[in-house]
This record gives structure tokens, C-alpha cells and sequence, in this order.
């Protein structure tokens, strides 16, 4: 049962949270999340959902839980992606800390109660925690004293989301104090990487942040969600969302050095990447843009403390790639071998 009534001193033992959750065309996974939720056990809380113009009747699921539940809000609206829908969801906060939730994953039961637990003991600004990729059941906590616990500056935290798979770029597996997502939004035009962006801006805007990090398992994340439209993994020119993404987060303006080194370092082996597309198959704005993000990152690249052996292999790509008539041929060679030997992932990988 949850309780809208809770009185001021319970609000700073009990912090509200917010939680946002987008949907789209996910009815199979829908109930079990939101189920998730109200299987809390915590009373101080509300949910914020966005019908992304689901198709499939997920709408009609979440108008059945707010009728239900009057801490459930639910607003319907055009499929202009998960960006969108959460910039929607961010005018409607009232909680003080926010939780962004996907509509097929499902969160620990005991997600708020270990949340406020620490919330209270070390009032951090951002609390992380593990993600969990499967669905076997959670790991029931008696005694929180006895969980590791690790604390970040802005910096070092950033290129932990970088490197570090336990942290990662994901909003789902963080929960953040309400004043500080006040001032940020998604950028919609981005398609993936749209929560490391946030991240990032969050980092950017706030580098004296206090950030904790719970060595726990808090939320199943289904991996490759249907939040949203997730099928083009390729935009339409040929540059894959992932690059793009990145392209954009190291243009954030005050990104610490630090952090925005380490992107560019990863960015230049992605965006190498990009261009083993056969080249027919990239518009020539597609192309353009990943030779310019490779001078971007190329500096910084060989400056960093990569293997040498992995930075002759990335030089001898990037020769291959650095011109139309070399890229050109690489991309037939690399389609003759896929096509005649199925030698393609052998060659990208070794090479």
C-alpha cells in the first residue's frame, strides 16, 4: 500500500523518489516491471510514465495502473523517442531523488529501502550500483553495514562510466538527487547513447558531485531494450548511432580533460570501425563526418597508454581508411571474404 501523506520529518528519513519510466511496444515485459515497483518495500514514492506511442496496448496497461494507483501518472504522447518522453517526464518530478527505470527491466525489491538506507548515512548527490543481466532472483539483503562501498569525484567517476562495465553509461543502474537533473535534459536527436550523454552533462555541470557506489546487485537490465525504436542500429547515413553519440558528448562544454581524453581514445577505435562498412552502404556525409572524428581523436589516441601492438593494428586501419580509393578497395576486399571465405569477422577482429 502506498501512502501520498507522508509528513516532513519522514521526508528526511524517507527521501521521495521519482521514477521515470518511458514506454514503448513492450506489453510483454510492461506488467512484470511495474509489478516490480509496487512490490517496493517503501512507501515514499511516485511513478511517472510516457506512453511513447506504443502500438502494441502497452498504453492501455499503464492507464490501468494509474487508475489503480493515484501515485501513478501516466501521459500519452507521439513516438518522438525515449529522449523525448523522459524530457516530458522531467517537468513532472517531485521527488528528491530521481530513479529512471526501462519498461521492460525490473528493479530490486528492495531498491528504495537499501537506497534511502545510504541516502541517509552519507547523503550523496548520486548513488550506482550494479546491474544484473539475468533474470534469476535478487540476492535478499539483511545487513547493509557489510556492503562495499566505494566514493568518486565528478572525474573519476566519468571515466569509470567509460571503462568500467560495473558502472557504465546507463541511467537505470543510478539514481540522482532531483536539483541536479533539474537543469539537464536529453538531447533528442541522439537515438543511443543518450543517457551517457546525460551522464556526462551531469558531470560537466557539477564537478564537485558526491557519488557513491554500491558493490550490489539493484536492477535486471534487459539487454537491448524496447524502450524505444531500437531496430535502426545504423542511422539512415551510415554512421552508427554509437559513434555519433560519442561524437557529441566530447563537444560537451566544461566535460573535465580527463574524461573527454578518455572518450576520444575509445571514439577513434569505434569510429574506425564505422568505416569498415562497406562504403556504398555510408552516404558521403557518413564518411566525412568519421574522418573527421578520427583527426579529432587521432592525437590523443596514440598518446595514451594503449598497446603498442593494438596501435599498430589501428594505424594500419586507419592508413586502409584514409582515403576514398584505399577505403573503397578495403570494402570490396573485406565483402569478397565475408562473401566467398565468411573470413570477415576473422580478419576485422585479428586485424
Amino acid at each position: 500500500m502506498h501512502k501520498n501523506d507522508v509528513l516532513d520529518l519522514k521526508l528526511f528519513l524517507y527521501p521521495r523518489f521519482s521514477v521515470i519510466v518511458p514506454v514503448y511496444n513492450c506489453k510483454e515485459y510492461l506488467t512484470n516491471c511495474l509489478s516490480s515497483l509496487l512490490a517496493q518495500d517503501y512507501e515514499n514514492y511516485e511513478i511517472i510514465i510516457i506512453d511513447d506511442g506504443s502500438t502494441d496496448g502497452s498504453g492501455k496497461i499503464c492507464d490501468e495502473y494509474a487508475n489503480k494507483f493515484n501515485f501513478i501518472r501516466v501521459t500519452h504522447t507521439e513516438n518522438f523517442g525515449c529522449a523525448h518522453a523522459r524530457n516530458l517526464a522531467l517537468k513532472q518530478l517531485n521527488g528528491d531523488y530521481i530513479f529512471f527505470c526501462d519498461a521492460d527491466d525490473i528493479p530490486h525489491p528492495q531498491l528504495f529501502k537499501i537506497l534511502s538506507h545510504f541516502i541517509n548515512k552519507n547523503h550523496p548527490d548520486v548513488i550506482s550500483y550494479k546491474p544484473k543481466d539475468s533474470e534469476k532472483n535478487f540476492e535478499i539483503y539483511d545487513n547493509l553495514d557489510e556492503i562495499t562501498v566505494k566514493f568518486f569525484n565528478a572525474v573519476d567517476f566519468g571515466l569509470k562510466i567509460i571503462t568500467d562495465d560495473k558502472f557504465n553509461g546507463y541511467l537505470c543502474n543510478k539514481i540522482i538527487k532531483a536539483e541536479y537533473v533539474n537543469k539537464l535534459n536529453f538531447d533528442e536527436d541522439l537515438k543511443m547513447c543518450e543517457d551517457l550523454k546525460f551522464n556526462m552533462e551531469l558531470i560537466a555541470q557539477n564537478q564537485n558531485l558526491n557519488i557513491m557506489h554500491l558493490d550490489m546487485e539493484l536492477y535486471f537490465y534487459r539487454d537491448w531494450n524496447s524502450v524505444t525504436k531500437r531496430e535502426n542500429y545504423y542511422r539512415k547515413s551510415g554512421l552508427s548511432g554509437i559513434v555519433y553519440g560519442w561524437s557529441k558528448v566530447i563537444e560537451i562544454k566544461n566535460l573535465p580533460d580527463e574524461v573527454k581524453k578518455c572518450m576520444k581514445v575509445r571514439l577513434y577505435k569505434k569510429a574506425i570501425g564505422d568505416l569498415f562498412i562497406p562504403p556504398k552502404k555510408m552516404s558521403k556525409q557518413a564518411i566525412e563526418k568519421s574522418q573527421e572524428i578520427l583527426q579529432i581523436c587521432k592525437q590523443d589516441y596514440f598518446k595514451s597508454d594503449r598497446p603498442l601492438i593494438e596501435k599498430f593494428r589501428i594505424f594500419i586501419k586507419y592508413v586502409l581508411l584514409s582515403n576514398k580509393f584505399t577505403h573503397l578497395m578495403t570494402g570490396k576486399l573485406l565483402s569478397f571474404f565475408k562473401i566467398k571465405f565468411g573470413f570477415y569477422k576473422f580478419w576485422y577482429r585479428r586485424f
